[in-house]
């Protein structure tokens, strides 16, 4: 992992959330100086502590890891693809049907939350 993009994403996510060092420290339960010494890249933030950001600043973890979802996109595409090789014709007609479910149910839900929200 390259920690020192990972630090920059964060400190362009956070002051593009308007949240100051110690309003991040407090969303994400670590020090304000934790935080800095992230972003600068002085240390090595584990993963709790990259998740803890990611959820605080509201954006998925792929973001801070990755740079952008298109990125992260390639390899879940991979991932999808490795997992449907061993499958017959029907599993795979079956997995189909099961995710367009999954993806019409969920367009749904984020259209509610949204509504919910006012987002």
């Amino acid at each position: 992992m390259d920690y020192e993009k990972i630090g920059k994403r964060i400190k362009k996510y956070r002051e593009a959330a308007e949240m100051t060092q110690e309003n991040l420290g407090e969303a994400s339960h670590y020090s304000p100086q934790h935080i800095s010494k992230v972003e600068n890249a002085q240390t090595k933030p584990s993963l709790q502590c990259i998740l803890s950001i990611a959820n605080a600043l509201q954006i998925s973890i792929d973001e801070l890891v990755c740079g952008n979802v298109s990125a992260s996109s390639v390899i879940l595409d991979k991932e999808i693809q490795e997992l449907l090789e061993d499958c017959s014709p029907q599993e795979k007609y079956i997995i189909l049907e099961i995710v367009k479910v999954l993806k019409t149910n969920l367009k749904n839900l984020i259209q509610d939350m949204e509504m919910f929200t006012g987002r």
